[in-house]
């Protein structure tokens, strides 16, 4: 089995660190019917990658490749859960790189057959990174 992820994409909200990671949300996008969905990901950073990391802060563009993980933590007596991707490597990308073709053409994604009930529907409120644990 594979479980491996890349995005690209902004990071959204200021890195967090405790004393064993450093956090940060990325905002990706995804193009169907002529819409632009965001997508909000949060990415934990771990060990000697943490150390070299570029500096990062709102607004700069970065690529991700990692797993993706699940966790939980008991939040007003019930569980909560967590998907996020834990990084294997984190680097600064230049938009005039991805303005050279390194980008998916949108064109891809709207042509796309999804099923008739995407984007998914649900009760969730927009997660802002404030019901995360740190």
């Amino acid at each position: 089995m594979l479980n491996r992820v890349t995005l690209i994409g902004t990071v959204v909200l200021e890195p967090k660190q405790n004393s064993a990671a450093t956090y940060f949300t990325l905002a990706t996008w995804n193009h169907w019917n002529g819409r632009k969905f965001t997508t909000r990901t949060k990415i934990d950073v771990f060990g000697k990658l943490r150390e070299s990391l570029p500096n990062m802060s709102e607004g700069d563009l970065i690529l991700v490749e990692g797993r993706l993980n699940n966790s939980s933590y008991e939040k007003g007596g019930q569980k909560v859960w967590v998907t996020s991707v834990v990084a294997n490597v984190v680097s600064q990308v230049s938009s005039s790189g991805l303005e050279s073709g390194h980008e998916v053409d949108s064109n891809a994604f709207e042509n796309a057959k999804e099923p008739s009930s995407y984007p998914p529907k649900s009760d969730n409120k927009s997660n802002d990174g404030e019901d995360f644990p740190w």
